[in-house]
This record gives structure tokens, C-alpha cells and sequence, in this order.
């Protein structure tokens, strides 16, 4: 079972505490969740209008997030996590693209079967938490 856990990004394995360990050692349905994929630099991840229907951790590489004017409003790194819920933003459309600054390896979790798992939920509200209180540093 150990081995499974290391299929997880470093990041989500140190945002693990030990309800959170013993929950994905016992339960290991999370494993079907996570897809991994791979873009090439300058691709879209994300374009403007699409519905907001999966989640992404960025394993490898960057990303820049812009206004669909193509300018840039932010840039994330390994460790970030991006995307989002319909069911957090009903009827909304992304209104910015996410573009491969570099070629990325995400791990990608469609929002039908992120809400089906709340170990994968509270992992990600975890490591929400730690990216904040360490930007607020």
C-alpha cells in the first residue's frame, strides 16, 4: 500500500497528516481520480468560456493564467493548484486561459470525481491552507 503513495506529487505527500494517510492506505478508490497530463509549452489548458469542470495540481512546469486578451494576470508554479467547481460557480465560464509556460505535468481530477472523494477533497484543502499561510508570510 505504500507504494501507491508514492505515485502521489511530493507536495500532496507532504501536505498529508495522519488521518489523511491512514485515509488513502485504506481507501484507495482516490487512485482512479488522478489523471496525469502532459502539455506542451504555449498550449491551452484552460480557454476563456469553457465550464469550470476539473481541477488541477501542477506537478511539473509553469503556467501563466491571462485575460482573454492575452494578457498576463498571474503565473503559477509546481505545488499550485488551479481550476475549479460548477457547482461552486453555477451557470459561470472561465473567464481567463491557463497556457503552458513551459511543457507541464498536471494531475488532473474532473470536478464529478473530486466530489466524490473526501480524502482528495480535505488533501486539497490542506495544501490550500499551508500555499496560504505561506504566502501570507
Amino acid at each position: 500500500t505504500g507504494i501507491r503513495l508514492l505515485r502521489l506529487p511530493q507536495e500532496l505527500f507532504r501536505a498529508i497528516d495522519n488521518e489523511i494517510y491512514n485515509a488513502l492506505v485504506e481507501d484507495t478508490r482516490w487512485e482512479k481520480y488522478f489523471r496525469i497530463v502532459w502539455v506542451k509549452k504555449g498550449e491551452a489548458i484552460i480557454r476563456t468560456g469553457e465550464e469550470p469542470n476539473r481541477l488541477y495540481y501542477l506537478a511539473r512546469g509553469k503556467v501563466g493564467i491571462e485575460d482573454e486578451k492575452g494578457h498576463p494576470i498571474n503565473q503559477l508554479s509546481e505545488g499550485d493548484v488551479f481550476g475549479g467547481s460548477s457547482s461552486f460557480s453555477k451557470g459561470k465560464r472561465w473567464e481567463a486561459n491557463a497556457i503552458a509556460l513551459t511543457d507541464v505535468v498536471l494531475r488532473m481530477i474532473a470536478v464529478d470525481d473530486f466530489d466524490k472523494s473526501s480524502v482528495l477533497r480535505r488533501l486539497f484543502a490542506v495544501i490550500a491552507e499551508k500555499r496560504l499561510s505561506l504566502a501570507k508570510r
